[in-house]
């Protein structure tokens, strides 16, 4: 499995990777108070930047 989260790890270092998940968050908007689901989260990194940020995210499942 560790393998796996590597290669994902690395695709989502890519700049236009992270140029994509980055619009999404703006497409989001604001979400306070509503459920976001991240289904086929990969390494779970979307994850983690949101609630890394100003953004509340409640928890990963």
């Amino acid at each position: 499995m560790s393998s796996l989260l590597t290669v994902l790890d690395a695709g989502d270092a890519q700049p236009q990777v992270a140029a994509l998940r980055a619009r999404s968050y703006e497409l989001l908007g604001d979400y306070a108070g509503r459920t976001v689901v991240d289904v086929g989260c990969g390494g779970g990194r979307a994850v983690g930047e949101l609630a890394a940020g100003d953004r509340r995210a409640a928890r990963a499942i």
